[in-house]
C-alpha cells in the first residue's frame, strides 16, 4: 500500500512537470526560477523529460527522494503546481492587456491615415487624374499600365456643319480646248471628247451626247464651255470627267461660245457670283447642279445668264467682263 501511494505520487510529480514545462516554454524566466527553487529546497538536479527517451515514470531515487521523505514532499508539489498555475495566468493575463493596447493603438493610427488619405483624395482629385493621364503615356517597360478605356462614357456628337445655301458660284465654269474627238466604240449616241481643261494632271475624258446633233467635224480642235467639277461617272465603260455646256431648243443643239481671246482653264462666272471659289466636287446629295441649272439660259441678246425667282439676270463673264454667246439661239435653256 505505502509502495503503491509513493508510486502515484512520483507519477504526479512527473506529469505536472512535464506539463507546467511545455506551458510556459516560451516564458522561461518566472517558471525557471520557482523550479530551480524547488529543486534547491528537495536537493536534486534539475532532471530533464524525454517521451521519446524513457516509456517508464522515472525512479523516486532520481529526485533524491526516499520513500521516507515522500509523505513530506507531496505537499510541496501541490503547492509548486499552484504557484505555476498563478504565474502562467498571471503572465498570460499581462499579455494579453499588452496586446490589446498594441492592437489598439494599430487600430487607431490606421484609421487616422484612413481619414488622412480620404481628405487627401479628395482635395487633390485634379492631381490623381493628371497623374493617371501622364501614366499611359509610359513606354512597355514601365511600371503603370494604360487605363481601359470607359465604353459608358459616349462620345460627344460633333454638330453637323451647316449646309451654305446654293449659288451659281458653287460651279466650277471653265474654258475648255476639244483635242480630239472620236465616237464612242459601244454608244451610238456619245462622242469620246479629250479636253484641255487647264489642270495640271492633263486633259480629261468627256462623253456628250451630241452625235445626232453636231457632226464630228465640228468637235475637232475648238473652245467649249465646260462643267468642271460634277461628279466623274461611266458611261458605257468610260469615265466621263466633266459636262460641255450647250444651249438647246427642242429642234436644235449649239455650244456656248466663251469670249474670244480665252484660253483653255481661264474661269468663268456669273455676275456678283464670284466671291468665292467653286466646290471641288458637286454633291449628288444635295442636287447643287440640278438645283442650279433650271436658272441657266440665254436671253435675246444670245447671252448666256442665269435667273432666279424673277430677280435681275447675271451674264455669264470673264474676269475681264467679257460675254458668253450662242451663235443664234436665244431664251433657250443651257445644259
Amino acid at each position: 500500500m505505502s509502495r503503491t501511494c509513493h508510486l502515484q505520487s512520483a507519477r504526479l510529480l512527473q506529469k505536472h512537470s512535464v506539463a507546467s514545462r511545455r506551458s510556459v516554454s516560451s516564458i522561461a524566466s518566472p517558471l525557471s526560477l520557482l523550479r530551480t527553487s524547488f529543486f534547491n529546497k528537495v536537493g536534486s538536479a534539475d532532471p530533464t523529460f524525454s517521451n521519446s527517451q524513457t516509456t517508464k515514470p522515472p525512479r523516486l531515487s532520481e529526485f533524491g527522494f526516499s520513500l521516507a521523505s515522500t509523505a513530506s514532499v507531496v505537499p510541496r508539489v501541490q503547492l509548486l503546481v499552484s504557484a505555476s498555475y498563478h504565474w502562467i495566468d498571471l503572465i498570460q493575463h499581462s499579455l494579453s492587456d499588452a496586446f490589446t493596447k498594441a492592437v489598439g493603438a494599430e487600430s487607431q493610427s490606421e484609421i487616422k491615415v484612413n481619414s488622412d488619405q480620404k481628405i487627401d483624395t479628395s482635395s487633390h482629385s485634379k492631381d490623381s487624374a493628371d497623374h493617371t493621364t501622364a501614366t499611359t503615356d509610359k513606354g512597355p517597360g514601365g511600371d503603370a499600365e494604360a487605363p481601359k478605356p470607359d465604353k459608358k462614357k459616349k462620345e460627344k456628337k460633333k454638330p453637323k456643319p451647316v449646309d451654305t445655301p446654293i449659288t451659281p458660284n458653287m460651279v466650277d465654269l471653265r474654258v475648255g480646248h476639244i483635242i480630239k474627238a472620236i465616237k464612242h466604240p459601244d454608244a451610238d449616241s456619245l462622242y469620246v471628247s479629250t479636253i484641255d481643261m487647264g489642270d495640271e494632271t492633263g486633259p480629261r475624258t468627256v462623253c456628250s451626247g451630241l452625235v445626232n446633233h453636231i457632226p464630228l467635224e465640228e468637235m475637232q480642235d475648238r473652245l467649249v464651255v465646260v462643267v468642271a467639277n460634277l461628279k466623274p461617272v461611266k458611261m458605257r465603260g468610260i469615265k466621263s470627267a466633266a459636262m460641255v455646256l450647250c444651249a438647246a431648243n427642242d429642234t436644235s443643239v449649239e455650244f456656248v461660245n466663251p469670249p474670244e481671246g480665252s484660253q483653255p482653264g481661264e474661269r468663268l462666272f456669273f455676275e456678283t457670283y464670284n466671291t468665292s471659289e467653286p466646290e471641288p466636287v458637286l454633291s449628288p446629295k444635295r442636287k447643287i447642279w440640278e438645283t442650279l441649272q433650271p436658272g441657266f439660259t440665254t436671253n435675246e441678246q444670245r447671252e448666256v445668264v442665269f435667273r432666279k425667282n424673277g430677280d435681275e439676270e447675271r451674264k455669264l463673264v470673264n474676269k475681264d467682263g467679257a460675254r458668253c454667246l450662242t451663235s443664234s439661239l436665244a431664251n433657250v435653256p443651257v445644259r
